[in-house]
């Protein structure tokens, strides 16, 4: 934190003179969160939270994104919040106009005139060394003390205080409390044995000390009081024999106004808030303000906070609060001296050093930045409006100057020398000038490319130029001249023009600026496409990709501009990326700069920028102005931000964790432990960053269910169906620029049902040990009697077999409890009736494994508003086929979470995958095994259905009367009855698992009609042996009973069906009996109104 307040200083100390910045501010208002915009006081926590008091608005706390509200109707005494202290034991005390509000984090306690407060009017609460509160107001000082019992001890005028109005209460570094007042001199008191010691502050000089409104302690352990009328008064303490000395700042000696409202010293400048003069600050004694002319929307300044970050927040009155986004941009508008606002075009003088603009609709400006400010030198062609909307422009060697506009170009010195229009160049509609070093004028228009070296020459599409619509042109260090064109790019050389696109490697064709890099590489900017690099050394694809879209403010890049070797500047239309790149220009890091930390213009226009090399500074064309970017004043260190657990849900629903055990004083759980059955938990954060706090996101890890790192753009991250165990979640707040917090953890554990604990097996184990032991005992009795002349013999057997006969029942038994305990396991992965019930109105699955334990499974699930839903078949059944299932699942589960949404073809590519990476971990032992699946996503806003399938098909039953469609055409018709079409959509034939000959799945469309019935199923059904001959089923006969029960509901269907099986695997007219050869499962779904 030091080190950043020293940047800070070094700052105002550098742009002492010349800085003005220009509504270089984020304004907070009432428009976007702020309860009122009346601001008493700003105020950071040590969680890093803003707590803003306001003038009828109660309190606010800010996290740079959310306001959480704290009003009366909450427990807040009153409304009008003055003041806000944080104790050291984490409390928050609050100075209202009716008492003091005592909060602890989760109720409030009212402390007023009732509770025995001398004034209901609190200005000020301060805490002491020792711990104490003491409260200052309009009736006095109170001594404030809030064990198990509210104790108020109060002092007036009759205890010695100069005055009853008590409006700043200090600290100094001999332990001495300070009070300031309005109606008495400052004075100094200490408790002791519940009696106030006064005493009066005496110093040499004749100064009127008695209208303090406001105080503060420095570092060096001065005292600041501000007063009303006279100003700011500082105390240089060096010992408490000594007089401190007093040092008056007025208008006088360079401040504003005399009426101070707030005094913050921060390191080695003192922030000053002024009635009527806005910003004043002090700093190696030279006084510097910020007032409406540098953007302030009003001079009256409440309050005044520097945050951990090193950002300064104002609060104007009636104006919401205001937070200054550093020193490094400056905006220039209209009002500030510019001829428009719509910039296109920059460049300098070489002969007089002066800067020139381009305007869309005022012509050229001729100007300086002075102390900056914009100081107007000449203007060009403002007043022709012919001529005046210009793209771009350049100087000749005779200092001529060649203008494009709209109307063809103009040669200009003085006075216009040449018009030249589309009889002579390709076209009036200039996008880009290039005066070459080799005397040839370059013409980008957007019907062509033209040239002029003493007479004018043209490229077109129709003469084999690459594409007409030319939008940058530049000359590199080898006198090759490039040409950026919204069709690919050019180069000209020695009569030889070569063009570039996606044989090169330039897979946007788009090109909007360029720029030579030092090692002679061209850096090209794209629109839609980000960043490219071409390197002419290069044999082949000598264009590369140099920025991703993604890793850019905008894809759309519209101006580039080096500030040095190693750093590029790029301008796009949502902002401004400062890209780090070394010698080969591969990337090191890049800078995002938007409205939220300092470029406020937003949006580039094309090639509208420049580098001064003299002020150290890029200027921006924008469609709001002209913006100077100065590196040197932006704070380079790493700022780190904040993270805090907010919340803990179960089931979304807010929970009191009293219940649990205990808490901490943020009133969350301590060593939470849940019961197995509340396992869907949620926790909320809240990421700080206050200089970008927009983009923040988190990254986040679950220890105890596995190592991997997430990262979510919500704040709110969902944990649902955890197994029993020991958790840590582990989180980190990210910057844009992915600048981390550090790691905050939370451990909890979620505990196994009681059937799965130690002490549970246990029991088991020796009720089974003594049933055992007295099951042999009763049956040694009863063969001792019956076998009395064998006895020692048919012991000694007995006993043998006794023994095997055990070890192979306890081994039947515990093989036994396994297989039961997957099936277990294995319903819980399996839909249930609820969540089935609350996605179709009318289903059917009929589900019949042929083991315990199945290799078949089926699976629902809604994601988007969509309803994915599929009928899987494992490879074998029994044990193997159910563990197969269970990898499924879970590779089902992973795919589904899946950012992007995917079309049923992809997801079973995707999920294919993720079943491989499971498989085929291991090339020992890589499994070979696989499952066929037909699934189906269903759209209810389309009314459509995507298919796919993996070996097996999908049936739709449909009323015949409704015929055929185009996504359900003739061609799918499989068979029919009077009343129904049954069609069939085949899937690829290849499994979910191991292929060697792979391809993508195909994704079949259905545009589904009212009360189509949709089927997906397993090989079970169709390949049941039965009926008289003891043969398959097969899949026409399947085909004719479904068409056959298709006027029942889904519900009968299954009954049907149950029955139709069992008939055919136990015929009447057989004796025979059919086992039951492979799991069964059919899963169908009627679409009543898609």
């Amino acid at each position: 934190m030091r080190f950043r307040l020293l940047f800070l200083a070094s700052l105002l100390l550098y742009s002492l003179g010349s800085y003005s910045q220009k509504n270089n501010f984020t304004a907070y208002t009432v428009r976007n969160g702020l309860p009122q915009n009346t601001v008493y006081e700003i105020f950071q926590d040590s969680k890093g939270y803003l707590w803003l008091c306001t003038d009828g608005g109660g309190v606010s706390r800010f996290d740079g994104r959310t306001h959480t509200y704290f009003k009366k109707s909450d427990g807040l005494a009153s409304n009008v919040v003055r003041n806000v202290l944080e104790d050291s034991k984490g409390n928050f005390w609050f100075a209202t106009n009716e008492g003091v509000s005592f909060y602890d984090g989760r109720n409030f306690t009212t402390i007023s005139e009732d509770e025995g407060l001398i004034s209901n009017t609190v200005v000020e609460i301060f805490e002491d060394s020792k711990g104490r509160i003491w409260v200052g107001s309009t009736g006095g000082l109170s001594y404030i003390s809030i064990e198990e019992n509210v104790s108020v001890q109060n002092f007036t005028v009759s205890e010695g205080l100069s005055s009853n109005n008590v409006f700043a209460i200090l600290e100094d570094d001999f332990n001495r409390l300070w009070l300031g007042y309005i109606g008495g001199a400052p004075q100094m008191i200490d408790l002791s044995d519940g009696k106030l010691n006064v005493s009066s502050v005496a110093i040499t000089q004749n100064y009127d000390l008695k209208t303090i409104y406001c105080g503060a302690k420095d570092e060096a352990g001065n005292i600041w009081f501000g007063s009303i009328q006279n100003g700011v008064f500082k105390f240089e303490i060096n010992s408490v024999e000594e007089q401190p000395e007093v040092t008056n700042y007025s208008i006088l000696t360079g401040l504003k106004d005399n009426y101070i409202l707030d005094i913050k010293p921060v390191d080695s400048v003192i922030w000053i808030a002024t009635n009527d003069g806005g910003v004043n600050y002090i700093i190696n004694d030279q006084v510097k303000t910020f007032t409406t002319e540098d953007g302030l929307p009003g001079n009256q300044i409440l309050d005044l906070f520097i945050d951990q970050e090193s950002n300064l927040w104002i609060s104007c009155m009636g104006e919401g609060i205001l937070k200054l986004n550093g020193f490094e941009f400056s905006h220039f508008a209209e009002q500030d001296g510019l001829i428009s606002d719509q910039i296109s075009y920059i460049r300098k003088d070489s002969k007089s050093s002066s800067l020139w603009l381009a305007t869309f609709d005022k012509g050229l400006q001729r100007f300086r930045i002075e102390d900056n400010k914009i100081r107007t030198e000449a203007t060009v062609l403002s007043d022709n409006e012919l001529y005046n909307s210009i793209r771009s422009f350049d100087f000749d060697a005779n200092d001529n100057i060649w203008i494009g506009t709209q109307n063809g170009i103009v040669v200009w010195n003085e006075e216009i020398l040449a018009k030249v229009g589309s009889e002579w160049i390709a076209g009036d509609r200039i996008n880009s000038v290039l005066c070459a070093s080799s005397g040839w004028v370059w013409i980008g228009t957007s019907s062509g490319l033209s040239f002029y070296n003493g007479e004018y020459g043209v490229f077109r599409e129709e003469d084999g130029f690459i594409n007409n619509e030319i939008q940058t042109i530049i000359e590199a260090s080898d006198k090759t001249i490039w040409i950026g064109t919204l069709g690919g790019l050019a180069s000209y050389k020695d009569e030889i023009m070569v063009t570039y696109d996606e044989v090169e490697g330039l897979n946007n064709l788009k090109v909007h600026s360029l720029i030579e890099a030092s090692n002679g590489n061209i850096i090209i900017g794209t629109y839609g496409g980000g960043l490219f690099s071409l390197d002419k050394a290069r044999d082949s694809l000598q264009i590369l990709p140099m920025l991703k879209s993604e890793e850019l403010t905008s894809s759309n890049v519209y101006s580039l501009a080096f500030e040095n070797d190693s750093t590029l500047i790029v301008g796009t239309d949502k902002g401004v990326d400062k890209v780090i790149i070394n010698s080969d220009l591969s990337v090191k890091s890049v800078q995002h700069y938007n409205e939220n930390n300092g470029f406020l213009a937003i949006e580039n226009n094309i090639n509208a920028i420049y580098y001064d090399q003299s002020r150290e500074s890029v200027l921006f064309g924008t469609v709001n102005g002209l913006t100077s970017y100065r590196s040197k004043l932006e704070n380079k260190e790493r700022n780190r931000p904040l993270i805090n657990l907010e919340e803990i849900k179960l089931f979304n629903q807010d929970v009191d964790w009293t219940e649990f055990g205990d808490i901490n004083g943020n009133y969350l759980p301590v060593d939470l432990v849940l019961p197995h059955d509340q396992n869907f938990i949620s926790f909320i954060f809240s990421g700080i960053y206050f200089k970008n706090p927009e983009n923040i996101s988190y990254r986040y890890r679950l220890l105890g269910l596995n190592d991997i790192w997430y990262k979510s753009e919500s704040r709110e991250i969902v944990f649902q169906g955890l197994e029993p165990n020991e958790y840590t979640i582990e989180v980190k707040s990210v910057t844009e620029n992915d600048y981390e917090s550090e790691v905050y953890s939370f451990s909890f554990t979620v505990n196994p049902p009681y059937y799965k604990t130690w002490w549970f097996y246990t029991l088991c184990v020796i009720f089974i040990a003594l049933s055992i032991t007295i099951y042999i005992r009763l049956n040694l009795r009863r063969l001792r009697r019956e076998k009395i002349v064998l006895e020692n013999t048919v012991t000694e057997r007995t006993k043998e077999i006794v023994a095997q006969k055990d070890i192979i029942e306890e081994k039947n038994q515990e093989i036994l409890d396994s297989i039961n305990y997957a099936q277990g396991i294995q319903q819980a992965i399996l839909p249930d009736k609820h969540k089935l019930n609350a996605y179709f109105d009318d289903y059917l699955v009929l589900f019949n494994p042929k083991d315990i334990v199945s290799g078949d499974f089926y699976w629902a699930h809604k994601k988007n508003d969509k309803y994915y839903f599929m009928a899987a078949d494992c490879t074998g059944h029994g044990v193997p086929g159910s563990i197969m299932s269970v990898v499924g699942h879970t590779s089902l589960e992973t795919t589904l979470k899946h950012p992007e949404e995917l079309k049923a073809g992809e997801f079973l590519d995707m999920l294919n995958q993720n079943v491989l990476d499971i498989l085929l971990q291991s090339e020992e032992h890589s499994v070979k095994d696989g499952m066929d699946v037909g699934l189906c996503i269903y759209d209810p806003k389309t009314s459509s259905l995507e298919f796919a399938g993996a070996n097996n098909p999908m049936y739709i039953v449909r009323k015949k009367e409704l015929g055929f469609t185009e996504t359900v055409p003739e061609e799918n018709l499989s068979i029919s009855n009077d009343s129904f079409n049954l069609f069939e959509f085949k899937a690829n034939k290849q499994p979910i698992g191991d292929y060697d000959h792979r391809v993508p799945f195909d994704t079949h469309t259905i545009k589904l009609e009212p009360n189509d019935t949709v089927y997906v199923f397993s090989d079970g059904f169709p390949d049941q042996f039965g009926g008289p001959f003891g043969k398959k089923y097969k899949y026409r006969p399947f085909k004719r009973f479904l068409l056959k029960i298709q006027k029942e509901n889904l519900g009968n269907q299954k009954v049907l069906l149950s029955n139709e099986l069992a008939d055919w695997m136990h015929p009447v007219d057989s004796e025979e009996n059919h086992e039951q050869i492979d799991d069964i499962l059919i899963f169908g779904v009627r679409f009543r109104k898609p």
